[in-house]
């Protein structure tokens, strides 16, 4: 036991925190100045949810890597301390809440999800569409037997298998972040059905990814003759491309965003906008929704200050459109975060934590 003891001493030194925490204080600082020039999601990625930080060819701690041998440390120096001593017992409660928070932290980049609904005027719905999960799938009438995420489909390389089985191979020819469909310069007999006419165009990704559509083309084969070849795929092609096996079952291959489902559903029963005097530019607006959770309806106001809280979701107000048609679209950000209470709790438990070592050292000196 004292051999043990002595090792969560050493991880809980403080001079593991004197080294860390001041590399990590860059880290958030380089990412955040780089938000401005790659976009607040690339940024994360980068700097704030990665292992490893690669300047050129040198890798430096990731914030990750920071957080996670911060928290190892403080779990380390929280196991030694006695919880029963009064004199411990404020920074007892102090290192529990900053533990909390950092699991609240890990909590949320696990589990956290967050998309978009669009809804017209009177219509219902529940699919969100992820800002940021873009995934090849592939269907059967029955299944979906493979989903690729836009990650794997950019870390492979040209000519790596994205999909693999007896009798379906799908290789990448290319992909791109951001593209724009264009006319093929050189067309050729390897491409099928639109890929024999267009090709997609890398462009510059947008600082925002949500903003960007990105695409991939590639190679399949194990089909019929007539079949195999290059296909193009774009997030904005909605239509599946219909193969079938050399067993003669369909397949269906898109490329979309990710979508999840609400546990309930969401309706716009009326969608207000007010513009500034003068102007057609929006200076507020706002939806009047009913959520039907099973038996259950409930109505409630959303506007661009005043979320919707339902069920662990956060249902935010950010956008609006007018279809050709005159009708009203009301465009929602939906927000799924089941760690939204640690910051709560760990601050409470913090400022407790605080005033209890407060005391303490008030006690100290009047004796």
């Amino acid at each position: 036991m004292k051999r043990y003891a002595k090792i969560l001493e050493v991880i809980g030194s403080p001079k593991i925190m004197f080294w860390v925490l001041p590399w990590y204080m860059i880290v958030v600082v380089w990412g955040t100045i780089a938000q401005k020039y790659v976009g607040l999601y690339q940024a994360q990625n980068i700097f704030f949810d990665s292992f490893v930080i690669w300047l050129g060819f040198v890798p430096l701690p990731g914030g990750l890597t920071c957080l996670i041998i911060l928290g190892v440390s403080l779990l380390a120096k929280f196991l030694t301390r006695n919880p029963f001593n009064p004199k411990n017992a404020g920074g007892y409660v102090s290192h529990l809440a900053v533990l909390i928070l950092l699991a609240g932290g890990a909590a949320t980049f696990l589990y956290t999800e967050e998309g978009s609904l669009t809804l017209v005027e009177g219509e219902s719905g529940h699919l969100v569409t992820s800002f940021h999960e873009r995934v090849l799938f592939i269907r059967t009438e029955n299944a979906v037997i493979a989903k690729i995420s836009r990650e794997d489909i950019e870390t492979a390389a040209k000519n790596d298998y994205l999909y693999r089985s007896t009798d379906l191979q799908i290789r990448k020819i290319e992909s791109c972040v951001n593209c724009t469909v264009t006319e093929r310069a050189e067309p050729r007999e390897i491409y099928k059905k639109m890929a024999a006419a267009a090709e997609l165009k890398p462009i510059k990704p947008e600082l925002e990814d949500e903003a960007n559509f990105s695409g991939v083309t590639v190679n399949i084969s194990g089909l019929s003759e007539d079949q195999n070849g290059g296909y193009l795929f774009f997030e904005l092609i909605a239509k599946p491309l219909e193969l079938e096996l050399e067993n003669g079952e369909p397949i269906r291959i898109n490329y979309q965003r990710e979508k999840w489902s609400l546990p309930f559903d969401v309706t716009l029963s009326d969608f207000q906008k007010t513009d500034y005097p003068g102007l057609s530019k929006a200076k507020e607006y706002a939806s009047h929704v009913s959520i039907i959770d099973g038996d259950q309806s409930r109505d409630a106001y959303i506007s661009m200050n005043n979320p919707l809280r339902y069920r662990g979701y956060t249902i935010f107000q950010s956008s609006y459109a007018v279809l050709e048609n005159g009708d009203e679209v009301s465009v929602f950000t939906v927000v799924k975060n089941p760690a939204w209470i640690f910051p709560y709790l760990a601050t409470s438990l913090l400022a407790l934590g605080l005033i209890m070592s407060l005391l303490t050292r008030m006690r100290r000196i009047k004796r």
